[in-house]
């Protein structure tokens, strides 16, 4: 198990790598075809959109998370919060009752 864990996160690596340098081929390869620019305005600035490579790096977040068990651990313990909050409430509404 611990094998095939290590050879997805080699593979996503991997391919985040080829996906990054793809990126620069396209770029250098349309810049290419471009004629230069003499005057450059500036614009004001853009809010920032999530690139593909962080887009690819979330989604490889969530395997290494979901592959060593973080995910699972994660959902374990807010199902635990979210029982202890309704005992907490029932508790309270029990107590409620019995001043009554």
């Amino acid at each position: 198990m611990k094998g095939f864990v290590i050879l997805v996160i080699v593979l996503i690596i991997g391919f985040i790598i080829y996906a990054a340098g793809r990126k620069q081929e396209i770029e250098k390869q349309e810049n290419a075809k471009k004629p230069p620019v003499v005057q450059k305005v500036e614009k004001p600035a853009a809010p920032a959109k999530p690139g593909k490579t962080e887009q690819v790096s979330q989604e490889v977040q969530g395997v290494i998370n979901y592959g060593t068990g973080y995910t699972q651990v994660k959902a374990g313990n807010n199902a635990k919060n979210k029982i202890q909050n309704i005992q907490q409430q029932q508790n309270q509404r029990q107590q409620k009752a019995l001043e009554e």
